[in-house]
């Protein structure tokens, strides 16, 4: 019926029994050629009034049509291949995993955070560099703090200190980058105000505004080595430290390789 509605084919008429139009109703339950599909069917006799069909266009393109009589044991046998091709599709591609930082554009600076946890001394530490868009360090922040209730709070923390290094050294078109998916998202979404880093959250929204231009980018931890080794920098229980252009040396063979 709906081949001939779209002027595929001349007749509306079931290529089966010839004698009814083949609606979607007549295709599927009441043709009298596919009786004995369904009537082999224990199930069928029990929860089914009617007797259904399954039509096929390929008596209308002049191809050889499955034997009614065996439609049922060719669907058993193809169900496993449609179920496997069915699971395949639901499953969504993986995204590529990038293995060196991403350079933004020429006008923007990218600061990258990032948090390492030393439940030895009760601390963690966070991580901050900042450069520009070939890759130079245009400054670099590591200090401790006190372990939080949770992670994601204390990844919060991370965040905000990016965005507030990023305005004590004065950029105002960054991308602020990191690995925490749960805080990056909660930012680009406008959520978490119920979880319990909630208003950290909520001062980095109001600190971000000063930006001409702000951006919150999902990073993996591959692409986030130089912030990932400033974290963990902290453990020496230095405090806050601070450097502007120049990293310490330790530090810088982690530009060349993320970068180069």
């Amino acid at each position: 019926m709906v081949l001939h509605l779209r002027h595929v084919t001349e007749s509306d008429v079931c290529d089966l029994c010839k004698e009814h139009t083949q609606d979607p109703v007549h295709a599927l339950w009441l043709c009298k050629d596919i009786a004995c599909v369904w009537s082999s069917l224990e199930w069928f006799h029990q929860a089914v009034p009617v007797q259904p069909v399954s039509p096929r266009n390929a008596l209308h393109f002049s191809r050889t049509a499955h034997p009614v009589a065996r439609i049922c044991s060719i669907a058993g046998n193809i169900l496993p291949e449609f179920l496997e091709a069915q699971e395949i599709e639901s499953v969504p591609p993986r995204p590529l995993v990038l293995q060196k930082w991403c350079p933004p554009a020429p006008d923007i600076y990218k600061v990258n955070f990032d948090l390492a946890v030393f439940r030895s001394s009760n601390l963690a530490g966070l991580g901050v560099i900042v450069r520009d868009n070939c890759g130079e360090p245009i400054g670099a922040l590591s200090m401790p703090i006190n372990l939080g209730q949770s992670v994601a709070e204390m990844e919060a923390l991370a965040c905000q200190r990016a965005v507030q290094f990023a305005i004590e050294i004065g950029l105002t078109r960054v991308i602020v980058e990191g690995d925490p998916a749960v805080v990056i998202e909660a930012l680009l979404l406008g959520s978490g105000q119920l979880a319990s880093y909630g208003n950290i959250l909520d001062d980095i929204r109001v600190q971000a505004a000063v930006f001409q231009f702000v951006d919150f980018s999902h990073t993996s931890h591959v692409c986030n080595s130089v912030a990932d080794a400033l974290a963990k920098k902290a453990s020496s229980g230095v405090g806050l430290q601070v450097w502007l252009e120049d990293l310490p040396a330790n530090i810088a063979p982690f530009v060349l390789r993320d970068v180069h």
